[in-house]
């Protein structure tokens, strides 16, 4: 057996510190992580997400709290 180069609990708590947005999915497209800057960015929640399709982020349904945080997006994106 191949022994992982981190173990899962470093490398999600080195994911939970970035300051970027992070999405992983699987090979079949479903999402299986996201970190507090998606959740900020977005206005998703971890749950809302998990198990998803990506292209959720595309729908016309936008949870509540999704303006602010896609004015925050933008602004830190061309600001």
């Amino acid at each position: 057996m191949v022994q992982p180069l981190l173990p899962t609990y470093l490398l999600q708590a080195v994911l939970d510190q970035l300051a970027e947005s992070v999405l992983m999915t699987n090979v079949e497209g479903r999402i299986l992580y996201v970190n507090a800057v998606f959740e900020a960015l977005t206005g998703y929640g971890r749950e809302e997400v998990l198990g998803k399709n990506p292209r959720i982020l595309k729908s016309l349904w936008r949870p509540r709290g999704w303006r602010r945080g896609s004015r925050r997006f933008w602004g830190k994106v061309f600001g």
